[in-house]
């Protein structure tokens, strides 16, 4: 969806429901539109990047 990408530039993000999974800290999820790994933000109802996460499990 090529409409989102504005957002997720904005670090507003959508989480794949097939691949959200608590890490004992966050809920964690892939961004269908971006492709990046995401959290969820603490209080409000959208997803946030998680640079320290990226690159963990890059590696």
């Amino acid at each position: 969806m090529l409409w989102r990408l504005p957002f997720c530039r904005m670090n507003r993000h959508r989480a794949d429901k097939a691949t959200i999974a608590w890490n004992g800290t966050w809920h964690v999820a892939t961004c269908p539109d971006c492709g990046k790994l995401v959290r969820k933000s603490s209080r409000k109802q959208y997803w946030k990047l998680v640079p320290a996460l990226a690159e963990k499990n890059a590696q």
